[in-house]
């Protein structure tokens, strides 16, 4: 349902990344991933770019881990969510989430 076939993106509706978002906002401040920059954002743009380095996303993906719930429904996204982020950091040194929310 997320997953795209090449898997090289994933789309959340809001009505699932409501179940993340904190996760996400939490690591705010958030200094850009790139070397030549000192650019910081300082909110999760929930209308634009965001970008997560490889740690940062590391550290996202155990604060989603701890996420309890009892709907299997949710339990089976965050599993999804956290597989699609771990193959993707193998080899990406960050990660853009666009808000569209």
């Amino acid at each position: 349902k997320y997953i795209r076939s090449k898997a090289e993106s994933v789309f959340i509706p809001f009505e699932d990344f409501k179940y993340v978002i904190q996760e996400f906002q939490s690591v705010f401040p958030l200094k850009r991933p790139f070397k030549d920059t000192e650019i910081v954002d300082d909110l999760f743009d929930i209308y634009g770019h965001n970008l997560f380095g490889n740690a940062i996303c590391v550290s996202i993906i155990e604060r989603i881990a701890r996420i309890k719930t009892d709907d299997p429904k949710v339990e089976k996204f965050l599993r999804d969510l956290i597989k699609w982020f771990h193959s993707k950091l193998r080899f990406a040194d960050y990660i853009v989430i666009y808000g569209n929310l």
